[in-house]
């Protein structure tokens, strides 16, 4: 690499052992692993399959709700109930309540797809911790809770 006659800072830490590498790196490598498991369990995609786990166990009853809870675009939430609705696998009715309100629920095949699923997904994230032991394990979960305040308090550091 020809020299610019600029001194970059060395960082401190090689980028690929930045923070936000690494979990960038390990949240690729989960969601690579939860697509192959609910593409040959159930024939959906991850995100059809995390709309049919909120909705399944009455995490998540609304399309706002949903994004709220999976931290998606709005847009990609409506296209994602959109197309499970017509694969029959989700339904939709106004919310007695307030009827500008669509409540979601899954039909016989969605509910069938989820009781299929959600056990196996259960025993994959069982897996995944077995790789820790159980103090470690309080540990992560901790250190996520302070990661993600931190995170949403988006300052920016100049």
């Amino acid at each position: 690499m020809p020299k610019t006659g600029i001194d970059h800072p060395k960082p401190e830490r090689e980028l690929t052992d930045f923070l936000s590498y690494r979990i960038v790196r390990l949240h690729q490598a989960l969601n690579n692993q939860a697509t192959a498991l609910v593409a040959s369990i159930a024939g959906v995609s991850l995100i059809q399959w995390r709309v049919i786990a909120m909705v399944g166990s009455d995490t998540a009853r609304t399309a706002r709700e949903l994004v709220r809870k999976l931290v998606i675009d709005p847009a990609v939430i409506s296209r994602t109930v959109r197309g499970l609705e017509a694969a029959g696998i989700m339904e939709s009715s106004r919310s007695p309540g307030d009827k500008r309100v669509l409540e979601l629920h899954l039909t016989p095949s969605g509910e069938e797809i989820y009781q299929r699923t959600f056990p196996k997904m259960q025993k994959r994230q069982a897996a995944l911790l077995d790789a820790l032991d159980p103090a470690e394990q309080d540990v992560i979960f901790g250190i996520l809770d302070k990661l993600e305040v931190a995170a949403e308090k988006r300052t920016h550091i100049a």
